[in-house]
């Protein structure tokens, strides 16, 4: 069971990436896009670019993974998002990784999780 602390803590943690990207200038398509498949935290774009961005946050110090089964649901989701978005499908796509650990004060932002 996920407590309430995990679950506001990965809420926060997109927020601040939203936060951020906005200030980059990335025009945000969707917050929590959910589908049959699971759910991708960020879709965004900049200059006729897709970014599919999974954001892990954490209080702890600890590392966070992401698992292959992870990154297969996120695959899938933004398959059925283009589905769904066809005035998207002619730009190019990239998945993105955020780990954010909150108690660290420290980002790591990986461009091309794929």
């Amino acid at each position: 069971m996920v407590s309430r602390l995990h679950c506001f803590v990965g809420y926060f943690g997109e927020l601040l990436i939203l936060l951020y990207l906005k200030l980059k200038w990335y025009y945000v398509i969707k917050h929590c896009y959910c589908c049959k498949f699971s759910e991708i935290d960020l879709i965004v774009s900049k200059k006729k670019e897709l970014i599919f961005i999974e954001v892990k946050a954490s209080l702890l110090e600890e590392d966070i993974l992401i698992s292959y089964l992870q990154y297969q649901s996120i695959v899938n989701s933004s398959k059925y998002f283009l589905s769904e978005k066809l005035s998207f499908l002619d730009y190019p796509i990239r998945y993105d990784l955020c780990f954010l650990s909150l108690t660290k004060r420290a980002c790591l932002y990986k461009k091309c999780l794929a």
